[in-house]
């Protein structure tokens, strides 16, 4: 399957293929052995910008349970309790991010709720390009 990748990552000119492998740091510049992490690639990717990446993520929509960092402090008006506005609502979602090579995201292509009924206000798409 990977070797599909690599193969079409060369026609389309994003990327070319090395003699040898080799370590190669973050910005792709080749680095010594007892300097490098991971594995060696074969292929150096020429136009990061080009090549898009995708996972998937989630979280829920219900905010009760996320409680503040130890000790942080909130102001409001004097004398009268404050309390932050979330959603108690346990609606968990996914989403899609894609982004390229470089690390700049392109875009979210899904969100995905679990059930069958979208909490009010909870819906939307957004994309980014």
């Amino acid at each position: 399957m990977y070797n599909n990748y690599e193969l079409a990552l060369v026609k389309s000119g994003n990327a070319v293929k090395l003699d040898n492998p080799v370590h190669m740091d973050q910005n792709g510049k080749v680095v010594p052995e007892e300097d490098a992490l991971g594995w060696q690639v074969t292929h150096k990717i020429i136009r990061p910008e080009n090549v898009f990446v995708f996972d998937e993520t989630g979280g829920n929509t219900n905010g009760k349970s996320d409680s503040r960092n130890g000790g942080e402090k909130v102001v409001g008006p004097y004398g009268e309790p404050v309390a932050d506005l979330a959603s108690t609502n346990n609606c968990h979602f996914t989403v899609t991010p894609i982004a390229d090579l470089t690390g700049k995201l392109r875009a979210i292509q899904e969100v995905i709720f679990k059930g069958s009924n979208v909490p009010a206000g909870f819906f939307w798409v957004w994309t980014h390009s």
